[in-house]
């Protein structure tokens, strides 16, 4: 289950953060502090693909960053029972889900039935790929047709928080449409 959604401007400021489900094992300011920490993985994969010592802000690093293939961060961070997923738009608007899985314990130790070897606090979730593209792809369209309103684009602009009912709706059934994990779904992940 989705547990956390934050939109973070260009300049590291928060656009959008929003939690979910009440009964998580994780506190909202938890969850926005280890959001904000991701932070720092976005700037290394951005620094190491660029080759612009992390300065993202010059125009040669933004046009670099812009060229690349693939938006797509995939796993930030991994938590005691959530792994943040992160998405970078080419304007270097930054996506993260920060998704609530059963991370493997000892008594889990072994093999999973494809034969991968699961080691302790590695996830088990049903969570793929294409779940979690597909999930921050809506909630970047989410967040570009409410930055496209003429209403919000002065304050996109300026970097600060958009306050829109129609994208926290939007982005509120985008969560709730994740599938809930039952005993049948759950696999096991390679170990990173």
């Amino acid at each position: 289950m989705i547990t956390f959604v934050g939109i973070i401007g260009k300049r590291d400021k928060p656009l959008y953060l929003k939690t979910f489900e009440e009964d998580s094992s994780y506190t909202e300011a938890q969850l926005v502090e280890n959001a904000f920490l991701a932070l720092d993985i976005f700037e290394e994969r951005v620094r190491r693909s660029t080759g612009a010592g992390g300065n993202t802000s010059t125009p040669s690093a933004l046009s670099t960053t812009t060229h690349r293939q693939d938006f797509y961060f995939g796993v930030l961070s991994v938590l005691t029972n959530a792994v943040l997923y992160g998405f970078m738009s080419n304007t270097q608007i930054k996506f993260i889900i920060a998704v609530e899985e059963k991370l493997s314990t000892q008594q889990e130790y072994g093999q999973n039935p494809q034969g991968q070897q699961l080691l302790p606090g590695v996830t088990t979730g049903a969570t793929s790929e294409a779940m979690v593209r597909g999930t921050l792809a809506r909630i970047h369209a989410e967040y570009t047709k409410a930055a496209m309103n003429p209403f919000h684009l002065l304050r996109v602009e300026d970097n600060e928080p958009i306050n829109s009912k129609r994208m926290d709706r939007a982005i509120s059934h985008i969560v709730a449409a994740w599938p809930k994990p039952t005993a049948s779904r759950l696999k096991t992940v390679a170990p990173l």
